[in-house]
C-alpha cells in the first residue's frame, strides 16, 4: 500500500500543442502510452458507497489491478491509499464479492519524470481520451502532477509554472468520477 498524492489539472484540448510546447517539458523525454481501464462494482455499487474504487488498467500486454479509498480533493490536490497488483487478465482477481464492470476509460497518456535540484520528482502527464458509460461519452484532458519525492507544495509550484504558459484549471474529479456521473 502507498498514499498516492496528485495535483489534478484540467486543459482545453484547444490548448494541447501550446502546453507541449512548454520549456518545462522540453527539458525531459516524454513517454507516451495508450492506457485501456475497466471500473468494476458490484450491481448495489457497494463499492462506491463504501469509499472504495476497483480498476483493472492494461498497459501494453500486462494487467495491472487497483484498489484506490475515498479520495480527499482540495484545491485539486488527491490523496488516497492505494493497492496495485499485477494480474493476468481484465477480470479483477478479488473473490471476495461479485463486480460488475460499470465504466471504461480509454486515453493516451504523456508522462514526463521532473527531477529538481532540491530533490524533489514530480511525474508529470497529459491524458487525452474519453470515458464512457453505457452508450454515453465525454472526453477526457487533463494534467496530473504525481508527487514521487518531496514536498506537496512543489506541486503548486509547477502547476502555476505551467499555467503561466497555458490556462490550467484545478480539477476535483477523478476519471472514475467522471464514469460514475455518466451512469
Amino acid at each position: 500500500m502507498s498514499i498516492e498524492t496528485e495535483l489534478k489539472l484540467e486543459i482545453d484540448s484547444k490548448y494541447i500543442k501550446q502546453f507541449l510546447d512548454h520549456p518545462l517539458l522540453k527539458s525531459t523525454i516524454c513517454v507516451t502510452q495508450d492506457l485501456y481501464n475497466i471500473y468494476y462494482d458490484t450491481s448495489e455499487h457497494d463499492l462506491l458507497r463504501s469509499g472504495v474504487g476497483l480498476r483493472v488498467r492494461r498497459i501494453g500486454n500486462k494487467w495491472i489491478q487497483t484498489m484506490k479509498t475515498a479520495n480527499k480533493a482540495v484545491g485539486g490536490l488527491h490523496q488516497r491509499q492505494e493497492w496495485e497488483k499485477e494480474i493476468n487478465s481484465e477480470v479483477p482477481e478479488y473473490d471476495k464479492f461479485p463486480v460488475l464492470p460499470l465504466f471504461t476509460t480509454n486515453f493516451q497518456r504523456m508522462k514526463w519524470d521532473l527531477v529538481f535540484d532540491d530533490g524533489s520528482e514530480i511525474e508529470l502527464v497529459l491524458d487525452q481520451g474519453e470515458v464512457k458509460a453505457n452508450n454515453a461519452s465525454v472526453p477526457l484532458s487533463e494534467v496530473e502532477l504525481e508527487l514521487k519525492a518531496g514536498s506537496v507544495e512543489k506541486l503548486y509550484e509547477v502547476a502555476e509554472i505551467l499555467k503561466q504558459h497555458v490556462p490550467l484549471l484545478v480539477k476535483n474529479d477523478t476519471k472514475a468520477a467522471m464514469g460514475y456521473a455518466l451512469l
